[in-house]
């Protein structure tokens, strides 16, 4: 702690006193910024803009994410809902490799506490999507050995502004988004405001196989309704500052299930569901709330800072686990309600507290020739998990009829009652250095993070009585740099070296012994732009790992634990190319290609710790040297082009991904079990190859009113994106969309 106090009484000697500047308008916070932005700087990154998000309705992140090479998207339930993401390689499950983040500010339930926990803001109110996969992560924590997507809200306008687009299609899907916002110049400066919320809908695409006493087999879809309010002051001050105040409230509903199908019911009909997952229900609701003060102290020193709280409560009401040994013809009877028996329900309740203060001190200088960009960050955090959850047992007769239901055989917190802290205090520092055609970056981070858990009673009798606790300090270090040479205005190499971390949860650090995750990460790339409608980019990266992280229970219903598997490697390359023919033509119409491409090789570099497990609850489970990552396809593509014309528009998108292996015993066939000679397993074995068109139509009806079109999966391919949790699952089949876009 003396160390960065005397760093920052030094950084602040150096600088020099505040003076008297003009006012200008401060910018919102971003990770990249802009497509232009992310073309220069010293490592890869992409932003994804408006248009791309708006362009097919996507509402589903990991079909945006796919258009940028080096991601990589898991699906669960064909909607988007649940995305495991992956960046280079790292272990993809419940994105918890990644630092997820909106507008600037960390937005996953409890980063520290529950690394692992599903959470992804809703798509389809974002105005970008930014993506951080290089050298340049040193400003953001606690998972970096995975990377960065921030995602961006709708900003303030500086005008008035109102928005508004509806729409309905297949499976009843009925999405609403509208907006208005405003700055107005006033007696106490500028005022800005803007009120936003997003709905949709939908009765989903899968059928719960008819049995006695089911009402609802076709509620297989889901909920969410999204609301934001953001307020701005810029006060007629001598210095040039900007408040800025966000509150956010989520409240999302899904029939969503743990349990999957068996291989040959897959094979038969992939959009069915069991009788016995009818009463599955995910229930959750997401506070957020910030305060944000940017102040340019004098020109080119400028100090932000952010409070920060949210509440995130979920309960997920679902069938527990079982239905992945296929030789168990009782179990497989019973799910498919042909058999009697109990029904074993969990009832996931659990609740998640997010605080802190970040300060970020940007200062532009000269130093002899070299022009310097510096940044001083540090911030104060804390989260909290609190785990509340019980069983619940229905009784089935052999009809599939419900007969009992029966959760007096355990008190409330028998499924798991405790509770975890993490407080962290992270510092870090970076100079963005540039000289001619020279760009470095450099950059250091640390932090030092208090965890501590409790664990409750679990017989029902007494729930908050402590029956262990304890708590332990963490201290992890990264750093890393990149540069950027230009050797032309169209032409530039870039590369780099960064280190990463990646936090355990407090339970399992603390508890189980579980170390961080780490990484060396390099990278080399190329970019050409013509500034005539053509750029492309070629990147080569390597990414080594170090006890690697891997959640427990990702099959739903085990009895693993979390656990650091070994050293993972993942070497590879991205490719990515947008060419506008229209443009280059000087066409009166635009004609826009865009291709991105990826190439991955991860491995195993040692054997996992659960080579010899007989548990098959995680996906590392028999992993052994020399096999492949779970879930990292070797290729993927995306291929995009359109015409646009001044009253309409087309689109097309191509989307390939490759198939993976689901567990790192890298069998291919479930018949041999998780470990090749076990018990035949539905967790195990391919995904499909996956191939998919999406197409969108836009007619200008007037100057402020469209009228669009999106077909999505055009060929209504089906294929298995996953086969965890419990057994192969679905991706979503043809689907339509039609509405109006109106802009004031």
């Amino acid at each position: 702690m003396g160390f960065f106090a005397a760093l920052l009484g030094w950084l602040m000697m150096f600088i020099g006193s505040p003076a008297m500047a003009e006012v200008t308008s401060l910018e919102e916070v971003t990770v990249v910024g802009s497509k232009e932005r992310a073309q220069t700087l010293p490592g890869s990154a992409a932003y994804i803009d408006q248009d791309q998000i708006r362009e097919h309705s996507y509402d589903d992140v990991g079909k945006l994410l796919r258009q940028v090479p080096g991601v990589y998207v898991r699906d669960e339930e064909g909607y988007g809902q649940f995305p495991n993401i992956s960046l280079r390689g790292v272990d993809p499950g419940r994105s918890q490799k990644v630092t997820i983040m909106e507008d600037g500010i960390l937005t996953a339930p409890a980063p520290y506490s529950a690394p692992a926990a599903y959470y992804s803001p809703t798509t389809g109110r974002m105005s970008g999507i930014e993506v951080l996969k290089g050298t340049s992560q040193v400003k953001y924590g606690p998972h970096t050995t995975g990377g960065v997507i921030n995602y961006l809200s709708t900003p303030i306008p500086q005008e008035r502004q109102m928005y508004l687009k509806g729409s309905g299609g297949s499976n009843f899907d009925a999405r609403a988004h509208g907006y208005l916002g405003d700055t107005l110049n006033t007696s106490f400066g500028k005022v800005g405001y803007l009120v936003e919320h997003y709905f949709r809908s939908t009765d989903g695409f899968k059928t719960i196989n008819e049995k006695p006493g089911i009402s609802n087999r076709d509620e297989t879809g889901f909920e969410n309704s999204d609301s934001t309010l953001k307020l701005s002051w810029e006060p007629e001050t001598s210095l040039d500052q900007k408040f800025q105040l966000k509150l956010g409230y989520t409240d999302h509903e899904s029939d969503e299930t743990y349990m999957g199908l068996f291989d040959d019911d897959f094979s038969d009909n992939p959009y069915q569901r069991y009788p016995a997952s009818r009463f599955d229900h995910f229930d959750s609701n997401h506070f957020r709330s910030s305060l944000q003060h940017a102040i340019e102290l004098k020109p080119g020193l400028k100090l932000t800072t952010t409070g920060y709280y949210n509440k995130f409560h979920r309960d997920w009401f679902k069938l527990n686990g079982g239905g992945r040994d296929l030789s168990d013809d009782q179990t497989r009877a019973l799910w498919k309600g042909e058999a009697a028996g109990t029904l074993p329900y969990r009832d996931n309740n659990r609740d998640y507290w997010l605080s802190g203060v970040e300060s970020v001190l940007g200062y532009d200088f000269p130093l002899s020739d070299w022009t310097n960009h510096l940044e001083f960050g540090t911030r104060y955090h804390w989260d909290r998990v609190r785990r509340f959850q019980r069983n619940v047992n229905f009784t089935q007769d052999a009809n599939g009829a419900i007969t009992a239901r029966n959760e007096t055989a355990w008190g409330s917190g028998s499924a798991g009652n405790r509770r975890e802290d993490a407080n962290a205090l992270a510092f870090f520092l970076q100079d963005e250095i540039k000289k001619d055609a020279w760009t470095f970056l450099p950059g250091i981070r640390y932090e030092s993070i208090d965890y501590s858990y409790r664990d409750y009673d679990t017989t029902g009798t007494d729930p908050q009585r402590v029956t262990a606790s304890g708590s332990k300090t963490l201290d992890v270090l990264a750093g890393g740099a990149g540069a950027q040479y230009r050797l032309s205005d169209s032409w530039s190499l870039f590369g780099g070296v960064h280190r990463g971390f990646s936090v355990p949860a407090p339970r399992d650090f603390v508890r189980s012994g579980i170390h961080e995750e780490t990484s060396i990460g390099t990278e080399l790339g190329a970019r050409y732009n013509n500034q005539r409608g053509f750029s492309t980019e070629a990147i080569f990266f390597y990414t080594g790992f170090n006890d690697l992280i891997v959640v427990d229970n990702v099959g739903g219903g085990g009895t693993a634990a979390t656990q650091n598997v070994g050293e993972v490697s993942s070497l590879g390359v991205e490719y990515l190319a947008e060419y506008d023919l229209g443009l280059a033509r000087n066409w009166s119409f635009s004609n826009p290609y865009r291709l991105s491409f990826t190439y991955t090789d991860a491995e195993l570099q040692s054997d996992a710790s659960s080579a010899t497990e007989s548990d098959d609850a995680t996906t590392f489970s028999f992993g052994t040297k020399g096999k492949k990552v779970p879930y990292i396809p070797e290729y993927q593509f995306q291929f995009g082009t359109g015409l646009g014309f001044t009253k309409w528009d087309l689109s097309a998108d191509l989307i390939f991904v490759d198939e993976t292996f689901t567990t790192a015993s890298n069998t291919s066939n479930q018949n041999e079990g998780v470990n090749g000679t076990g018990t035949p397993n539905s967790n195990v074995g391919k995904t499909d190859a996956i191939w998919t068109l999406d197409l969108s139509a836009h007619y200008k009806m007037t100057e402020n009113d469209t009228f669009f079109v999106n077909l999505d999966n055009v060929f209504d391919r089906e294929y298995m994106v996953a086969r965890h949790p419990i057994g192969p699952r679905p991706g979503k089949p043809f689907t339509f969309t039609a509405g109006v876009e109106k802009k004031f």
